[in-house]
């Protein structure tokens, strides 16, 4: 069984440059990482048009009520900025216009945007620029990491993807994520489409890989609470035995309390006992080890010498150490020589001529 974590309310999330005037936002948008350089005039022409497009949406979050940006931003409600501002007739010229001054201001952290609208917005350049605002290195051991479990590279960009939605949304960096951040996701994600959000096992990966959560555990792991199911216990440790594979996928669909031997196969009894936990501590190595033939090559000794005794006329040679009058008796797991020897299966006088 794995924990539901239960959505927390985040009304209280705002950005660090939450308060600040239309001017001062205008200001720090120019020192954001993916704003155009200042070296030719078609750059500074494109951040030009970045500042004029960011001073529509500030305008437009003015006219919402609000303390702080992060409070307009979320009086808007389900308004989409970009119909608001831009209206009925937009152009694709507008659109990637006032997209980028979008941008700015959610890389900037003057409005903290949902997950919701992120998976709407898909803006996969909004995503591979704050990739690039990891630490040196990081992004490389990531990537390097995900190989090395056996990911694909598009499982990887998955997971990086949720990582930068987790940094505009939280307005944290990258080595201030913690594992409730994932959990929160992962909660989010059930909630509205059933299931945990595409990458987010893979983000939890990643983030091990380069120390930002102190886990050795999965992501599964560290949400299992209980005993661990039977059958899975049989795939992790690959056991291809189909008797104890029948016998598991039994002891899984019925509860424990309910199993009994006598409804498991003849074959897997023993099995079904090891399973439900019926022994007491580990079987022997040999529970039915076979029983020692003693005395084995002295018998052979022996009877070596009687044939070379009736080859040269000695009738009345006895087996050695043994009364005349001894009563034959049959020794177990000792077949006789053959029709014209003595027979290892008696003992006592030397039969020269089996009847069989």
């Amino acid at each position: 069984m794995f924990v539901d974590h239960e959505l927390k309310a985040d009304e209280g999330r705002v950005g660090p440059h939450d308060h600040l005037t239309r001017a001062e936002v205008l200001a720090l948008l120019p020192t954001c990482p993916s704003w155009p350089s200042r070296d030719s005039k078609a750059d500074r022409d494109r951040g030009h048009m970045r500042l004029l497009n960011a001073v529509k949406i500030l305008d437009w979050l003015a006219a919402h009520p609000g303390g702080g940006w992060q409070e307009r931003w979320r009086a808007a409600g389900k308004e989409f900025v970009l119909a608001a501002v831009l209206g009925d007739d937009q152009s694709e010229g507008q659109r990637n216009g006032l997209v980028a001054g979008l941008n700015c201001l959610m890389m900037s952290r003057i409005v903290l945007p949902g997950y919701a609208f992120l998976r709407g917005y898909k803006a996969w350049r909004l995503f591979k620029d704050v990739q690039q605002m990891f630490p040196d290195g990081d992004l490389e051991t990531m990537r390097n990491h995900g190989v090395g479990l056996g990911m694909t590279p598009r499982h990887v960009d998955e997971g990086l993807r949720l990582i930068s939605a987790m940094i505009l949304h939280t307005g944290r960096d990258l080595h201030e994520l913690t594992a409730e951040d994932i959990f929160h996701v992962r909660a989010l994600g059930r909630r509205l489409r059933g299931e945990a959000f595409i990458g987010t096992h893979t983000a939890w990966e990643l983030l091990r890989g380069v120390g930002v959560i102190e886990s050795k555990e999965t992501l599964k792991d560290a949400l299992r609470f209980g005993q661990r199911p039977t059958a899975e216990l049989v795939d992790v440790y690959n056991i291809q035995s189909t008797a104890i594979r029948n016998v598991a996928g039994a002891v899984s669909r019925r509860a424990p309390s309910r199993c009994r031997l006598r409804q498991f196969p003849r074959t897997g009894k023993g099995t079904g006992r090891c399973l439900l936990g019926g022994h007491r501590g580990p079987p022997p190595r040999h529970r039915h080890s076979p029983a020692p033939r003693r005395g084995r090559r002295r018998l052979e000794a022996a009877a070596r010498d009687l044939r070379a005794q009736q080859e040269r006329g000695g009738q009345g040679a006895t087996w050695p150490h043994r009364r005349d009058d001894a009563r034959p008796r049959l020794l177990p797991r000792h077949p006789g020589m053959g029709a014209r020897g003595p027979v290892l299966g008696a003992v006592g006088r030397p039969q020269p001529h089996h009847p069989e």
